[in-house]
């Protein structure tokens, strides 16, 4: 409880308290209770880095010992980390495997892996296979925000974005963000952090969707978080240029003279290039 509170907004603090439980159930030989630490792990990891690595480890051992709910359930969340490192092949068989399970055994994550399938039919182009699936999570579950939201901003944006179509996936993001963000409980997908840094590259009111994500408290996914920090950059870069100046990035020169990262280059409007050079003169 301690940790689930704390990952609301302190993922240091959550990762801290669900070590300590893992390290109380393994001192006591309480194998259930190590293995949903372990599980509440491998969504901080999520969280941070979209790894899946704690998932599976946790997925091996609820195999192990016949968690078969907490079994699709992190079948649920390893499509969904597949998905977005764009694994679409892996995604598919794990959320298969976890729409399997909750068929079988009517689990309440039925909903939502037949999204998680969707999405990777997305991410493989596949539109009548992806909408197929949304319409039966749809007819399951007709009042879910998080469902309906991310039918829109996971699943279909996902298509139109890799069909390039950048336009009518801000479009569905929009409608998924819409949906996600008036949601009870909201959840922080990263197509939140997207949307504001997809806004923006189009030239779009994005400050509105940025505040919005930010107030609801997205950015305690720390991918959703670096997608508004360049939704913010992209915004600052476009007022700049407004003003006369010019944006863009330079390669930073590292001490042993190689070429280094790239950095922002901000050049301020020529009438202040010349006033500064007549100060200096």
């Amino acid at each position: 409880m301690i940790g689930r509170v704390a990952r609301q907004r302190d993922l240091e603090a959550a990762e801290g308290a669900f070590a300590r439980a893992a390290d109380l159930a393994s001192a006591h030989g309480l194998r259930l209770w190590r293995l949903r630490a372990l599980h509440e792990l491998g969504t901080i990891d999520q969280l941070r880095t979209e790894s899946v690595d704690r998932l599976l480890e946790a997925r091996e051992l609820a195999v192990a010992q016949g968690a078969l709910a907490l079994t699709a359930t992190l079948d649920l969340q390893i499509a969904a980390g597949l998905n977005k490192q764009f694994r679409a092949d892996e995604a598919l068989e794990a959320a298969r495997r976890s729409v399997d399970a909750a068929r079988r055994f009517r689990l309440a994550v039925l909903p939502m892996a037949l999204i998680f399938q969707a999405t990777a039919h997305a991410i493989r182009g596949e539109h009548g296979p992806m909408e197929a699936m949304i319409a039966e999570a749809v007819a399951l579950a007709p009042e879910d925000q998080d469902v309906l939201g991310c039918a829109w901003g996971h699943c279909r944006a996902t298509f139109s974005l890799l069909a390039e179509d950048p336009g009518e996936a801000h479009a569905q993001m929009a409608t998924g963000a819409a949906l996600i963000l008036s949601s009870p409980a909201t959840i922080a997908p990263p197509f939140l952090g997207l949307w504001p840094l997809l806004g923006a590259a189009l030239d779009r009111d994005a400050g509105d969707a940025t505040a919005r994500v930010r107030a609801a408290h997205g950015t305690r996914h720390l991918v959703v978080a670096a997608l508004l920090g360049y939704a913010d950059a992209v915004r600052a870069g476009r007022r700049r240029r407004a003003g006369g100046g010019r944006c863009g990035v330079r390669r930073r020169g590292r001490p042993d003279g190689t070429a280094g990262g790239l950095v922002p280059a901000v050049r301020p409007p020529d009438h202040r290039r010349g006033g500064a050079r007549r100060r200096l003169g």
